[in-house]
């Protein structure tokens, strides 16, 4: 038995037990084939953090999810929503004998090679969604794309719709509060790492969705805190 893998993987799973296709299913296209996916799917894992967000959204519970390679646990912005979700590992290297183990319906994943995908689909139909680039830009139609795939549309437009709402007056409060503020977004990792966010990372696109403002200088801002040799040049 494959207790985990990464992105290279070599072994072939035995013996399979991949789920036969049925009217009950839907056959839909993706970047590496098709898949027949249930029309009403009850036990979903998901091998990203990136995906778990939009499934959730969509109405779906999963019953287990690969968490993020940089954190410690899984995100606090999930709240109760992902209390009852099962690990499965870390993205770079989940357990195949643990996916195996939940007897999954079906299997969703961004960062999903061929390799993995044929492994994968031997325990379940597994879906690869592609993410839209650049996706930190286009994370909305990333989403609708995804809802398309798991026949979810109208999920998918009242969600965005909420969350235009919450933009809408959130931004209406940060003017009357705080202003045409000019801000800067870092992150501080327990490993001593510090990322500086550039205009182009999901978290700046949703702070000028907001109507704050970026730095116009940002990139060199980036280039100092980064290799902060270059302020003796």
């Amino acid at each position: 038995m494959i207790i985990s893998c990464s992105n290279q993987v070599n072994q072939k799973p035995t013996p399979s037990i991949a789920k036969s296709a049925s009217s009950d299913c839907r056959l839909v296209k993706h970047e590496l084939g098709q898949s027949c996916i249930p029309r009403n799917p009850q036990r979903i894992i998901v091998t990203d953090e990136n995906i778990l967000d939009p499934t959730l959204a969509l109405g779906f519970q999963p019953i287990a999810a690969a968490e993020q390679n940089v954190a410690g646990s899984r995100g606090r912005h999930f709240g109760d929503k992902a209390k009852d979700i099962l690990s499965i590992g870390k993205t770079s290297q989940f357990s195949i004998e643990r996916i195996v183990e939940l007897q999954p319906d079906l299997i969703l994943g961004f960062y999903i090679n061929p390799e993995i995908h044929k492994l994968l689909s031997e325990t379940a139909p597994t879906l690869k969604i592609k993410n839209i680039e650049p996706s930190p830009l286009k994370w909305k139609q990333t989403f609708v794309n995804l809802a398309e795939k798991l026949d979810r549309k109208e999920q998918a437009q009242t969600a965005l719709n909420q969350y235009q709402q919450r933009v809408d007056k959130l931004r209406q409060q940060i003017k009357q509060k705080v202003g045409d503020k000019t801000v800067s977004v870092m992150r501080f990792y327990a490993s001593g790492r510090v990322q500086v966010e550039t205009i182009y990372s999901f978290s700046t696109v949703i702070i000028q969705e907001l109507g704050l403002s970026l730095p116009h200088n940002y990139f060199h801002f980036l280039l100092i805190k980064i290799h902060p040799q270059y302020l003796l040049v």
